[in-house]
């Protein structure tokens, strides 16, 4: 499942060399003084640190972050029903079923 980092744009963007750590901190910290803020990618772009298809590639790789953790997510809530109706119907103890997952 993708940390949190992976799922973080700036994250992505460093972690796929396009950007540096000090180059994503200046366009926060521009960020952060506008009264109307513009996203992280827009002021990238505006201070020529990425272009348009790079700026695309960190969305689409941020949605299939995005997408996998969401399944994981559903997945592991799956496998908790599936163990607690295990025990429920006294198919398994809860140690069996603890046992099992791990």
């Amino acid at each position: 499942m993708p940390s949190e980092k992976e799922i973080l744009f700036g994250k992505i963007a460093i972690n796929a060399g396009m950007v540096s750590q000090d180059q994503i901190d200046e366009c926060i910290h521009l960020q952060e003084k506008e009264s109307e803020p513009r996203t992280l990618g827009v002021i990238l772009i505006e201070k020529g640190y990425i272009t348009e298809p790079q700026l695309e590639e960190i969305i689409n790789i941020q949605k299939r972050n995005l997408q996998e953790k969401a399944i994981n997510s559903r997945l592991k809530r799956d496998d908790g029903l599936f163990g607690r109706l295990v025990i429920r119907f006294a198919f398994a103890t809860e140690d069996q079923v603890n046992e099992a997952v791990r």
